[in-house]
């Protein structure tokens, strides 16, 4: 006996579990995954790529962050509440 799709045997939460550790330890990309439970692949570029999405990657480009100062006093600016 032998089974042609062994993912119709598994649920959903579980795909979805091995999904998450397979591509967090960089074991295989989402195209693959993709492929292996019958999915058509993702056109987004990094969906061939081994990367684990928790970690920092500096070669992306990340937008600055605002420095505030700390001891300042914070106005909203959305706020319609008039200070003096």
């Amino acid at each position: 006996m032998y089974f042609r799709d062994p993912f119709t045997l598994v649920p959903v939460t579980k795909i979805a579990e091995m999904s998450d550790a397979l591509g967090r330890n960089e074991i295989a990309t989402s195209n693959e995954i993709r492929q292996e439970i019958g999915w058509k692949p993702s056109t987004d570029p990094n969906a061939d790529q081994l990367r684990n999405s928790n970690l920092y990657h500096p070669e992306e480009e990340y937008p600055e962050e605002e420095y505030v100062d700390p001891d300042s006093e914070y106005i909203d600016p959305e706020s319609t509440e008039e200070t003096y």
